[in-house]
């Protein structure tokens, strides 16, 4: 049988494939290396599995119809399932996730779950769009897939479906966007402008450390002998040491243990709350609507530079896997620098063919 397909009694066929093995029981390319069977029905996403059984199981799941009771089952009542089992996470994470909910009920919380086709996601999440009429930006469309996502396991958990139909859509890449990088009095205006987090924006403006990040730093973090700030819980996963400006770090109150920053009420900051409530406020004050907290750590890269560092440094305090990825995003800073070698290079020279 070619390509390792299995079947079923009466010459029915059952896509599950062994990628190991070939016809004549050869073996293929990828054997040893990675998982053996794949599953491809149509209709669904293809799914690989390291044990046979486990593959054959799945591929039953899928030729099985739904229940009668799931085939009743909306999407609206599974997206309230689905929130009401998140409930005790973070106040604002479950925000986000109920605004993110208002549109999927919009468009399939009346529609039965069995009803729903991966095509028709694909082409919804493409196509969302902000109140105002412009292309919804993709960390919201990814949050608004999410909860689509989330609503179609409950209806798979149920019976209503045998496969979830967006398991593999995307949410699509967000639109390349030109960072924008803050002068010092520009910083200094959005500080003053910060409702009392002035030291929050000069740390994220010189740092570079990742609004995340700085949300999860605690006082022991800082290291005021080496003016260090310690990154324990990077977004890659490794620790990483960030140098402080002087002046940045006495702005810091390290006097009371735990959170470095806090809300009002005294709990460790909540960032997506601090970014609608001080930042965004903040950033309309200087005339800068535009702005986007990432840019602020574009803004630390700049004054990096400009002081002095070299790629590796900037590298290495903004956590970037390789020299590579902060010359992707960073190369035209350092063109100055090529006037600095050229006038070093050319006392050099002169130094040398004024001795001999």
């Amino acid at each position: 049988m070619p390509g390792g397909m299995l079947s079923l009694s009466e010459g029915a066929t059952v896509a599950v494939q062994d990628l190991w093995m070939g016809a004549g029981r050869r073996r293929t390319a990828r054997y040893g290396r990675g998982k053996r069977w794949r599953v491809s029905v149509p209709g669904h996403p293809t799914k690989a599995f390291a044990v046979k059984a486990d593959a054959v199981e799945w591929e039953r799941r899928l030729w099985q119809e739904p229940t009668a009771t799931g085939e009743r089952l909306t999407i609206g009542a599974c997206v309230d399932t689905y929130l009401a089992g998140r409930a005790n996470l973070s106040a604002g994470y479950v925000s986000a996730l109920r605004g993110a909910a208002l549109h999927v009920h919009a468009r399939w919380g009346a529609m039965q779950a069995a009803k729903v086709h991966a095509s028709d996601v694909q082409a919804w999440i493409a196509g969302l769009m902000t109140q105002e009429g412009r292309p919804m930006a993709q960390r919201t469309r990814a949050r608004v897939l999410q909860v689509l996502r989330g609503a179609l396991e409950v209806a798979l958990d149920k019976g209503a479906i045998v496969a979830n139909p967006a398991g593999c859509v995307k949410p699509g890449r967000g639109a390349q966007r030109t960072p924008l990088f803050l002068g010092i009095e520009e910083l200094r205006d959005l500080a003053s402008a910060a409702s009392g987090y002035a030291p929050m924006i000069w740390l994220l403006g010189t740092t570079g450390v990742r609004l995340g990040e700085c949300g999860r730093l605690d006082v022991a973090d800082v290291n005021v002998g080496r003016a260090r700030l310690v990154v324990r819980r990077a977004k890659s996963g490794r620790g990483r040491e960030v140098p402080i400006p002087a002046a940045v770090l006495a702005m810091l109150d390290l006097t009371t243990p735990g959170p470095l920053f806090r809300s009002p009420g005294g709990r460790r900051l909540d960032t997506d709350n601090w970014r609608s409530r001080v930042f965004h406020p903040a950033r309309e004050a200087i005339g800068k609507p535009e702005l986007r907290v990432h840019d602020l750590r574009h803004t630390a890269a700049s004054l990096m530079v400009a002081s002095g560092a070299t790629v590796k440094d900037v590298q290495a305090a903004l956590g970037h896997a390789s020299a590579a990825m902060t010359l992707n995003v960073y190369a035209h800073l350092f063109d100055g620098h090529l006037d600095e070698v050229g006038e070093r290079m050319g006392r050099l020279l002169g130094d040398a063919l004024g001795g001999g």
